[in-house]
């Protein structure tokens, strides 16, 4: 695909990214109202934040899942990782073949989170009584872990020319990609959490139908000024 091509796509596809976003805040509000059910689970997104306003950021854990992200994707794609270094602020990792997918995967994928859900899961699944006696503190620590990708992903996207972003295929095709995955995923993680909760069948038919409007409005605007230039 084209650096042209990839850059249609990203325009074509930034308005649903924007009305994504504002999906991704009603969504939240749901969950916020849900505090008999979600009350933990909030407590562990506020209180990540303050931890990283005021004692400590995370970032080298943040930058470990990064690199691990990148390895992983790249092994399932069949490509080799090696290499692994890990520091405060950055890391790298060595991989024999690269694509969109390894490009942005740490940018859309909450590693840590899912490795907790998974964690639990499969707890639930052979010892349902001792799990359920830990949920809160499952929840509080998957709103904590979802807050830090979250965090760490838009001030990483806020700082300078990223490599990954423009190897991928330009910061508009990327940005537009990563925002669209990190919605569906965190809102698919939700979901499993808290099943019905989350109104998904609103929200997206809403993303839908404001795109289309978007665009509807957009041609039609184009359409008259073009009829009106030449009946000039």
């Amino acid at each position: 695909m084209s650096k042209v091509t990839k850059f249609l796509i990203g325009i074509l596809l930034a308005p649903t990214a924007l009305f994504t976003i504002a999906a991704f805040f009603q969504g939240f509000y749901s969950i916020v109202k849900s505090y008999d059910i979600t009350l933990w689970f909030v407590i562990g997104l506020a209180l990540y934040v303050l931890v990283h306003k005021y004692l400590y950021n995370f970032s080298r854990p943040y930058v470990f899942a990064h690199e691990i992200t990148h390895a992983l994707s790249a092994m399932c794609c069949g490509y080799k990782a090696q290499d692994l270094k890990v520091g405060e602020e950055n890391g790298q990792v060595k991989v024999s073949g690269t694509n969109i997918f390894i490009f942005l995967a740490p940018y859309c994928l909450p590693l840590y989170a899912v490795i907790l859900l998974l964690i639990y899961f499969f707890w639930h699944l052979f010892s349902p009584d001792t799990a359920f006696r830990y949920k809160d503190i499952f929840l509080f620590l998957f709103g904590f872990f979802i807050m830090l990708h979250v965090m760490h992903t838009v001030n990483t996207l806020q700082e300078a020319q990223q490599s990954d972003l423009l190897q991928a295929g330009g910061n508009i095709f990327s940005v537009t990609i990563i925002v669209l995955s990190n919605v569906l995923i965190i809102f698919g993680l939700l979901e499993l959490c808290f099943p019905g909760i989350l109104p998904l069948f609103s929200l997206f038919k809403q993303v839908i139908s404001n795109t289309l409007l978007f665009w509807r409005t957009i041609f039609g605007w184009l359409y008259n000024l073009v009829n009106g230039a030449s009946s000039k």
